[in-house]
């Protein structure tokens, strides 16, 4: 345990409760906040699924932009904690959030753009963690 790097941990832990906040904040707007108290969830999948085809274009774009905002925020916010692992927290939030991406998709069914606009998540997480400087290395 000598080697162990807890400063990558805490960003990781960081990255990843950033990322959950950016999402949470982008779709708290959109008609996708409901109330889930008291529902199964197969009350509350058709409960999405209805609201997801009665939504307008602009606010069923909302849902991406949250997933790439919420991968750039993330990259950053972990760069910033451990400079010299920058690759690793990109790596870890854009599989994060794409696996979240990928997981509401295929249980909601939204549009197939929808499907095509996730794919800038890893190059939002990428421009996210190459954003922060690096720390020049100790002599």
């Amino acid at each position: 345990m000598k080697n162990f790097n807890w400063q990558f941990v805490l960003a990781i832990i960081a990255s990843l409760i950033s990322v959950l906040l950016v999402v949470e904040l982008v779709q708290s707007g959109t008609a996708l906040n409901m109330d889930q108290t008291g529902l199964d969830m197969e009350a509350y999948r058709s409960s999405v699924h209805d609201v997801l085809t009665s939504m307008t274009r602009n606010d069923l774009l909302l849902v991406p932009i949250a997933w790439i905002l919420a991968a750039f925020v993330g990259a950053m916010v972990g760069s910033v904690i451990t400079r010299d692992r920058r690759r690793q927290i990109f790596f870890v939030v854009a599989l994060f959030t794409l696996s979240a991406a990928v997981m509401f998709m295929l249980m909601f069914q939204p549009p197939s753009w929808v499907w095509i606009a996730v794919i800038f998540i890893f190059p939002s997480s990428l421009l996210g963690s190459r954003l922060i400087r690096r720390v020049p290395a100790k002599r």
